[in-house]
């Protein structure tokens, strides 16, 4: 049965290594290496956004000098 709703991060992911390796063979025309290309570059977009979200969700719990515990964000290094 068809799963309903968009594809998950795993299935898009997943598509998005298949049209690597193919493109990486050098097999296919040039009109369908540039429809295979677009699909892959819209993939790619998908995938950041949806690491983008991923990232804003994540909190680390931390407690200050007096014992309280607060949800503080948690420190992404953006120097990659």
């Amino acid at each position: 049965m068809k799963r309903k709703g968009p594809p998950s991060f795993e299935e898009q992911l997943s598509r998005l290594e298949e049209i690597v390796e193919i493109l990486g063979a050098g097999n296919e025309s040039l009109e369908n290496s540039l429809t295979l290309y677009e699909e892959g570059l819209k993939i790619s977009r998908n995938l950041a956004e949806y690491l983008k979200q991923a990232q804003l969700k994540i909190q680390k719990l931390e407690q200050d000098a007096s014992g309280q515990i607060s949800l503080q964000d948690f420190p992404i290094d953006n120097d990659e």
